[in-house]
């Protein structure tokens, strides 16, 4: 099978659904705007890495880490195809690994969307936000507009 990340070829994602949550009353909030954007498997590594830990990863490894998100996401990817999907073989994932692979690239592609509305990460909400410790449920991550500095709070839930 053609490698995805060794092709280096941008992939395009097309958003289906703009609709979020509802702010309060007491917070403003703006539809995206976003419809699609391209992203190269450098970039979706990078991207799923970053989201997935929210402990520093030592300089030396930060390549491996890297490495290690993209080539799990290059075994199921279709290199050939414009549009970026999962091949069948990630529902043949064993247990809690397709769990995971999904989760990998929806926060990887949630951040990347957040890039193309203009955001900026802030960081982890447990970190950069603080919040309840006791709550059962929080959103993931914080970004900040570049341009307004407007915040968004996001939640990233990938299936497959």
């Amino acid at each position: 099978m053609p490698s995805w990340s060794r092709s280096r070829v941008s992939k395009s994602i097309t958003v289906n659904d703009t609709e979020g949550h509802a702010p309060p009353a007491q917070c403003s909030g703006a539809k995206p705007v976003t419809t699609s954007f391209d992203f190269t498997p450098a970039e979706l590594g990078l991207a799923a890495a970053f989201c997935a830990n929210r402990y520093y990863i030592p300089k030396r490894l930060q390549a491996a880490h890297v490495r290690s998100m993209s080539a799990m996401i290059d075994l199921h990817v279709d290199a050939s195809a414009a549009d970026f999907a999962l091949e069948n073989s990630a529902g043949q994932l064993k247990d809690f690994v397709g769990s995971y692979l999904t989760g990998v690239i929806a926060t990887g592609l949630g951040y990347l969307f957040m890039e193309a509305e203009g955001y900026v990460w802030c960081g982890h909400f447990e970190d950069a936000a603080g919040g309840d410790p006791t709550a059962t449920r929080s959103p993931d991550f914080v970004f900040e507009h570049g341009l307004t500095h407007d915040l968004a709070l996001t939640e990233s839930k990938g299936t497959r």
